[in-house]
């Protein structure tokens, strides 16, 4: 079994576009089974305008068909989000 992890991609608003290429091109490359995305996946602090989930969702999608899991960081629940929501 291949696992990818991913750590600190720090989504916000106007985020890297660049960024969740790259992500989705490393995922397509590698090829994996799981991908693990291991915490501050969103920057919470940035993300204060009720779309949490939306910025979540754009780096979770990059994932396509392949399994995912996620570990929360401390930066996803600095915002309108707690960890537990």
């Amino acid at each position: 079994m291949k696992i990818l992890l991913i750590a600190d991609v720090h989504n916000k608003p106007n985020g890297d576009v660049k960024t969740l290429k790259n992500i989705k091109n490393c995922i397509q490359s590698a090829r994996p089974d799981l991908v693990v995305f291991l915490g501050d996946t969103v920057h919470g602090p940035d993300v204060n305008d009720g779309r949490y989930e939306h910025y979540l969702r754009q780096v979770l999608d990059t994932t396509g068909d392949i399994p995912f899991a996620t570990v929360f960081g401390n930066h996803d629940d600095e915002c309108d989000m707690t960890k537990e929501a």
